[in-house]
């Protein structure tokens, strides 16, 4: 949540400036997370644990997408 609040741009005098850089660095951001889901569980060694962060990673990812076009 704070992540969200950091990235508005704020130009002079604290008014909202180029939002269409802040909008590219949100999604920047977050899509970090798909990358540990994948990590952790290729991590394990374990093709069931693998198996389930390919499934949460492509959970995540399915949520974005509609999230970043509204």
């Amino acid at each position: 949540v704070v992540l969200s609040w950091l990235i508005v741009p704020f130009g002079q005098n604290l008014l909202i400036s180029n939002v269409g850089i802040g909008i590219f660095l949100w999604i920047a951001l977050s899509s970090i997370q798909p990358i540990g889901l994948l990590m952790s569980g290729y991590a394990s060694n374990n093709k069931y644990s693998l198996l389930g962060g390919l499934r949460a990673a492509a959970q995540s990812i399915s949520y974005e997408i509609p999230l970043a076009l509204s």
